[in-house]
């Protein structure tokens, strides 16, 4: 019963947010949501790497026991964010999907207690010290895409200015290397470039990067 709850609640239960995100009305997380992709992405895989019980070693279980941490927080975050949307949606009644974070933290926060138990052979200053380093490692994927993510978006920008032939091309190769890229940075870009042509070189930019026309009307009203 342990594993079909874990499995349900942080890992099927997630897939099944994932899928139906993009028929939602809104887009919760903003620039967020490449990040908070590849953080659910790892917190699941974190999650059954333990169910699989083959971190047995004491100082692998401690880091895993704050990876583990550091993605329940994730999770419980996300379901604060998802909190609006998940009361409207109850209405509906697949409301009850917006609450799924809040199951997959509180799965991501037992496992690490079960981790802490195969730790314990451990001194507690080294069970500490590798919990908070498991952790740390955990958190540098999503602020690493945020920082990764701004940083091609003005390098992009700055080479969509340049006159030159290949500047859509050079825009887009910096773009190409960061994963889960949002599209909001570029779409907000666009929505209040006042100079036209500059705002037609972000619309076909879009378009390079996204593979779908970016509608200038609608972004103007």
């Amino acid at each position: 019963m342990r594993l079909a709850w874990a499995l349900a609640l942080g890992v099927f239960g997630p897939l099944l947010c994932f899928a139906l995100q993009p028929f939602l009305p809104v887009e919760p997380f903003g620039r967020f949501e490449g990040a908070l992709s590849l953080a659910a992405s790892v917190g699941m895989l974190l999650l059954l790497v333990h169910l699989s019980e083959r971190v047995r070693d004491p100082r692998a279980s401690a880091l895993l026991r704050g990876a583990l941490v550091a993605s329940s927080l994730v999770a419980f975050m996300v379901g604060l964010m998802l909190l609006p949307l998940s009361f409207i949606g109850l209405l509906a009644g697949i409301g009850v999907l917006g609450f799924m974070p809040f199951g997959t933290a509180w799965v991501l926060l037992r496992a690490s207690h079960e981790a802490r138990a195969t730790a314990i052979p451990l001194e507690p200053h080294a069970r500490t010290g590798l919990a908070f380093v498991g952790a740390g490692l955990t958190l540098l994927v999503p602020i690493g895409q945020l920082l990764a993510q701004r940083l091609a978006y003005d390098v992009a920008f700055e080479r969509i200015d340049r006159a030159s032939t290949r500047s859509l091309e050079d825009a887009n190769a910096a773009l190409a290397w960061v994963p889960c890229l949002c599209e909001e940075p570029l779409v907000d870009e666009a929505r209040w470039e006042e100079d036209d042509t500059r705002r037609d070189q972000l619309c076909r930019l879009y378009e390079l990067r996204f593979g779908e026309p970016l509608d200038i009307d609608a972004l103007a009203d």
